[in-house]
């Protein structure tokens, strides 16, 4: 017999919506998963390097046939990232659109710029991350971070940050300078590429950035202080900020999120994709000369690295409103 007939027929109207909905959920865990090809959002926009690193992977996946159908990268750039986070969250919860971001994805909430944070989404796994640099101009005229208080103390309101307001690297950059005892005035100016655009006009000074910023401007951009535990091998002359006496650590995670309520099913299915693809000799060499540790973390690791990084954002969130 039809099932919607015989709801109808035996149910009260109430009853018969509560099993329709039970039933639809049921047959979206039980369909042939994916079916269609995968969108993964992309909240930047092409060329960075998260649009890059995502590309990446989902190349390895499609290239190796990790997935019956293949994933698509959707470039969804603007508002911090929160227009692409926002897609997500709103998507139907199959599985077929999901979300490659970091931290930011914590500290816009923490800043008020979304009303949504991770908990809006299922964590399916991190897969690579790197830490950053402090870095301003090679002629900048500032070559450490002691010549930065210096110049920042003698000329109060002379140094400016460019930075993403409300993004990791604003905390970043925030966690280092009040740390040093720098007062530091912050200019909003946008992503990676628009912050070294105005770091070499001489219109900011210093700026956070990737290592690979750095090892690839030809000389033109000079790293002050490296924010990883140990020193970044293609950059052996540069301390850590732990070094020079701050306790400050801070990496982009990059990690990959489906909408909340996606079954478990469909998540592992995307985690399985995943692994594989981080466990491939040429992708993981491929990161690597960009700077990149491919590192893959899901389940319960997962989820203590992201509480980890609330902890220690919501710590330096005051500091910023």
């Amino acid at each position: 017999m039809n099932t919607t007939k015989w709801m109808k027929r035996t149910l009260p109207p109430l009853a018969a919506c509560t099993l329709a909905l039970a039933v639809t959920s049921h047959a979206v865990a039980q369909e042939s998963y994916p079916s269609q090809p995968i969108q993964l959002v992309v909240p930047w926009k092409p060329g960075g390097p998260g649009d890059t690193y995502g590309r990446m992977i989902a190349n390895a996946i499609n290239d190796n046939k990790l997935l019956p159908q293949p994933v698509a990268v959707i470039n969804v750039p603007g508002g911090g990232t929160t227009i692409g986070s926002r897609d997500v969250r709103d998507a139907d919860a199959d599985g077929y659109r999901v979300l490659f971001q970091h931290q930011t994805l914590i500290t816009s909430e923490l800043m008020g710029t979304a009303d949504y944070g991770i908990e809006a989404f299922e964590p399916i796994a991190e897969t690579n991350n790197f830490c950053l640099v402090y870095g301003t101009a090679a002629d900048s005229g500032i070559e450490s971070m002691a010549g930065l208080k210096e110049q920042a103390d003698a000329n109060p309101g002379s140094i400016k940050d460019a930075t993403l307001l409300g993004s990791l690297s604003h905390f970043s950059s925030e966690m280092l300078n009040s740390a040093a005892g720098i007062d530091m005035g912050y200019v909003n100016i946008g992503g990676g590429s628009a912050r070294t655009t105005s770091l070499l006009g001489g219109h900011t000074q210093v700026a956070i950035m990737p290592p690979s910023a750095v090892t690839r401007s030809d000389g033109r951009l000079r790293a002050l202080v490296f924010m990883g535990a140990e020193r970044h091998p293609d950059l052996p002359d540069v301390p850590t900020a732990v070094e020079l006496g701050y306790d400050v650590v801070s990496c982009l995670n990059y990690m990959w999120f489906a909408p909340k309520g996606t079954p478990k099913e469909r998540v592992d299915v995307l985690t399985d994709a995943l692994r594989k693809a981080m466990e491939l000799p040429e992708l993981r060499e491929a990161m690597i000369k960009r700077g990149v540790v491919p590192e893959f973390h899901t389940g319960e690791a997962l989820l203590t690295r992201i509480s980890d990084s609330q902890k220690a954002l919501k710590a330096i969130a005051a500091n910023l409103q």
